[in-house]
């Protein structure tokens, strides 16, 4: 299976334009992509697609209705209403 994606959005890819030098760093900072703290952090980039093998996307799906159920038992239906758009997405792309 290739999954086609288009290219990310210009922000996705640089850093932002100003950091607070004397702030400390947060778990979330620390992580982010180009971040000089980490060696070899660099701007995210994205393929233009992706292949993965049937067993993969059955597992995919498997943890996305998983996850979906999970969400809506706990109160959150936009979350699992975007989990189960993505499910609908990978099940449609299964069947080509």
């Amino acid at each position: 299976m290739t999954i086609t994606t288009s290219s990310p959005p210009a922000s996705a890819t640089t850093e932002p334009a100003s950091t607070n030098a004397a702030a400390e760093p947060t778990s979330t900072d620390a992580s982010r992509p180009g971040d000089p703290e980490l060696p070899g952090a660099g701007p995210v980039r994205f393929e233009d697609s992706v292949v993965l093998s049937k067993g993969e996307v059955f597992g995919a799906c498997q943890a996305l209705a998983d996850a979906d159920r999970f969400l809506l038992r706990s109160g959150g239906k936009s979350e699992a209403s975007a989990l189960g758009d993505l499910f609908e997405l990978l099940e449609a792309r299964l069947s080509h």
